[in-house]
């Protein structure tokens, strides 16, 4: 039997605020407080894994906090939120991650729903950023890379929902970058289009940066340039699969690259080359 000690969110956890956490607590045992439960209940978990877990805290809440949740729905899908976040532990990282980012969506559906359109913008960016971090955590060399590119398009319309709508486009370059199959590539442009539409003008330039190669982020898939003229650093986003070669032959090195820069301001390399 699996032991879960609802006190650890209190700290918060990897894309969970100590708060964000600390509420997510309160939901789960107001949940089982409103039941008749206390610490120490043993509840049958079902899904995808059937498990028996005793759920156990130290600090219990008082009848006026239990009392002062009248939404049974809201405790229902917090509650949920707080087993599922402690549990994360134990399940395959990435899977739990993006769980959590679709739990994430699905509250900030519900208070779209309510007409709690602040609510549901956070929830929106809570789910963006954890479904983020699931995608960086995979890549296009694993054995099977259909889920890379499924949660990478998943990200960017997160990402969008959120009004992140620069973080949205990187994704979809990203992505596009990567070859992913037809059926994603199609799910992109629809996501593009939609960015299109809230864009009011188009800033789409192609030009030339001459610089110094000074800093990599292979987990953005960025380069950063400090161009010598202007003396400014622009981050410039690699296909994932030049980020090797690039490291190897131009680390440190002024360069000069072509890029193209999309409505959003998202900088994509279109060639590299050493400056003369």
């Amino acid at each position: 039997m699996k032991i879960l000690n609802l006190d650890i969110l209190v700290s918060g956890l990897p894309g969970i605020s100590a708060t964000r956490g600390a509420f997510y607590r309160e939901a789960t045992i107001v949940g089982l407080k409103k039941q008749g439960f206390d610490s120490g209940v043993v509840l049958q978990v079902e899904g995808e894994f059937q498990e028996l877990c005793q759920l156990i805290w130290t600090e219990d809440v008082s009848k006026t906090v239990v009392n002062s949740w009248r939404d049974e729905v809201q405790i229902a899908n917090f509650g949920a939120v707080g087993t599922k976040v402690k549990n994360c532990k134990e399940m395959n990282i990435v899977k739990a991650t993006h769980q959590l980012a679709m739990d994430m969506n699905a509250l900030a559906e519900l208070s779209r729903a309510k007409g709690f359109h602040n609510d549901a913008k956070d929830f929106y960016l809570k789910a963006f950023e954890l479904e983020k971090k699931a995608a960086l955590m995979t890549a296009t060399k694993d054995e099977d890379p259909i889920p890379h590119f499924i949660l990478l398009r998943s990200a960017a319309g997160l990402a969008l929902k959120a009004g992140q709508f620069k973080e949205s486009e990187k994704l979809v370059e990203i992505c596009l970058s990567e070859n992913p199959p037809l059926f994603i590539r199609n799910d992109l442009q629809e996501i593009l289009d939609a960015l299109h539409e809230e864009s009011v003008e188009s800033s789409v330039a192609d030009f030339e940066i001459k610089g110094l190669l000074m800093k990599v982020n292979a987990e953005e898939n960025e380069i950063t340039i400090k161009d010598d003229d202007q003396e400014q650093n622009y981050a410039v986003l690699v296909p994932q699969s030049l980020l090797k070669e690039i490291i190897t032959n131009y680390w440190f090195q002024k360069v000069l690259i072509q890029v193209r820069q999309t409505q959003y301001g998202v900088m994509v390399l279109e060639n590299i080359s050493a400056a003369a």
